[in-house]
């Protein structure tokens, strides 16, 4: 039996689009503020990343009530205020990304110069999700009785292995994976029924098209909306032989252990994840750059990137596929007849809010 490693994902660089998307949520706003003023955050968030927001009164030359004052405000991944001069209202008035603000008065004197607020604005559950190789963030829609994610991978690419990761669906749920040079999606040039029952839905085409679309119909999903964890759709690297029979595979628990002063122990488990010990025997130099180029691939010391992979331990009955970062070291040992054994270990990514 062949394995297969996932390790260069076309969809991270690619345009998606999703049927629905819950937004995210807007917390409430921490005061450092010497004025009565209560400030309060609302709407929905729909920026692509956690965002804090940071209100400040700038003028109170009109007078220090609301309505009166006026404050600026910005994100804290901006490097200089977005706005100011905008009147302190007791209405919602939207910042950005679909943050808003707004002040209910308090007794006496609402603002003073230079009074400020955080207020903390969480991502939402949208389709930068699906490409962020975080198992803890996934794509969640609004409903489940038809949903999609549409990649527009920008050319004509050759997709050698398809993952839809981490879902929440039924056994009974519908899911088509399709591909297409012109987005007619009633009658696709490649599709293929995907297996829910499988944690992670795996296949293998190696057709090149534009786009791809997986299509969910869930109706008796118990929750009530669909919910995926990521998207695969890119390269496939396949030794001409396999790992070896005897391999080890052992289960680990990312924890930690605290200790209090009068002795009490106690702890904490953050997930569990399989470390694998794999060796392939007897490999001709092709295998060994391939393995290298997929190494490369996934360390990059020119932006400090490190990502991890898909292994999929047999394609035949892909059961046993992990998603795992690759060891620090690719360790290959000569043979005779120029030929290489590898030694690796691969240590899953665990999910941490299953």
């Amino acid at each position: 039996m062949g394995c297969a490693f996932l390790y260069e994902n076309f969809v991270e660089a690619a345009a998606v689009e999703v049927s629905s998307f819950r937004p995210g949520v807007v917390g409430r706003a921490a005061a450092e503020a010497v004025g009565s003023a209560v400030c309060y955050g609302s709407g929905e968030h729909l920026g692509p990343k956690d965002q804090l927001f940071t209100i400040e009164i700038d003028s109170v030359a009109a007078g220090t009530q609301v309505g009166e004052a006026t404050f600026r405000w910005r994100r804290d991944s901006d490097s200089s205020w977005q706005a100011s001069g905008i009147p302190t209202v007791s209405q919602p008035v939207e910042l950005a990304d679909g943050v808003k603000v707004h002040w209910l008065p308090g007794p006496g004197q609402h603002f003073a110069l230079g009074d400020r607020w955080s207020l903390l604005a969480v991502t939402p559950h949208g389709p930068g999700a699906l490409v962020d190789w975080d198992r803890d963030s996934y794509w969640e829609a609004t409903g489940c009785t038809s949903e999609y994610v549409e990649v527009d991978l920008g050319e004509a690419k050759v997709v050698e292995a398809a993952v839809v990761s981490d879902h929440n669906l039924s056994p009974a749920a519908s899911v088509v994976l399709k591909a297409s040079d012109t987005r007619d999606w009633q009658s696709p040039e490649w599709s293929l029924e995907l297996d829910p029952t499988r944690e992670q839905m795996l296949a293998l085409p190696g057709v090149g098209r534009r786009y791809w679309r997986v299509e969910i119909a869930d109706p008796d999903n118990p929750q009530g909306v669909v919910r995926l964890g990521g998207m695969y759709l890119g390269r496939a690297f396949r030794p001409s032989r396999g790992f070896s029979a005897g391999y080890t595979c052992a289960t680990v628990a990312a924890r930690g252990m605290v200790s209090t002063d009068a002795g009490k122990m106690s702890g904490w488990t953050r997930g569990l994840g399989q470390v694998v010990e794999l060796v392939f025997p007897r490999l001709e130099e092709a295998d060994v750059q391939g393995f290298e180029e997929m190494f490369r691939s996934v360390h990059q010391p020119a932006t400090g990137r490190l990502k991890p992979v898909w292994f999929v331990g047999f394609v035949e009955e892909p059961a046993w596929i992990l998603c795992c970062m690759l060891p620090p070291q690719l360790t290959r040992v000569a043979r005779a007849q120029g030929r290489w054994d590898v030694r690796l270990q691969l240590r899953e990514v665990p999910r941490t809010n299953a």
